[in-house]
């Protein structure tokens, strides 16, 4: 994985860009470019204690479920309204750390990409909008990117 703080410049096309940040500034524990190649995830999710046990907290959502839910908006998943369990549940919705994907999840990923909805605004735009705002809001004091 490649490694950047604040040069966009850097970023190759191609290139899945997951951002850590103080906050978002929509506050929540993670922001995505729906459809695109850039996701913001809240730093403290890796602070937060694992619990002994996987999936038995009921509250505790892992950094890897949380990048995995970023990851499935920038491949065309919006957060799941049903009331089966998954990882694509809001963060408040989404218990025990609920890493799961359903059938229908993979066929629209599928369906997306082969709209070419998927991976259609280069890394940089995105970045640039997101840093453009963390700058004017002055919500996030610090930021640590990298690609894969």
């Amino acid at each position: 994985m490649e490694h950047y703080r604040d040069d966009v410049n850097q970023i190759k096309q191609g290139e899945h860009v997951f951002c850590l940040v103080d906050n978002t500034y929509t506050k929540s524990r993670g922001l995505p470019a729906h459809g695109g190649m850039w996701m913001e995830i809240q730093a403290d999710t890796f602070l937060k204690r694992r619990p002994g046990k996987e999936g038995s907290e009921r509250d505790y959502l892992s950094p890897e479920s949380t990048g995995a839910h970023e990851l499935g908006h920038t491949e065309g998943l919006d957060n799941w309204l049903e009331h089966t369990p998954n990882m694509k549940q809001e963060g408040e919705k989404r218990k025990f750390d609920n890493k799961s994907i359903t059938p229908n999840q993979i066929e629209t990923i599928y369906s997306e990409s082969e709209a070419g909805h998927l991976n259609r605004d280069p890394p940089k735009s995105e970045a640039g909008n997101i840093f453009t705002r963390h700058k004017n809001s002055a919500s996030d004091s610090g930021r640590s990117c990298g690609a894969i």
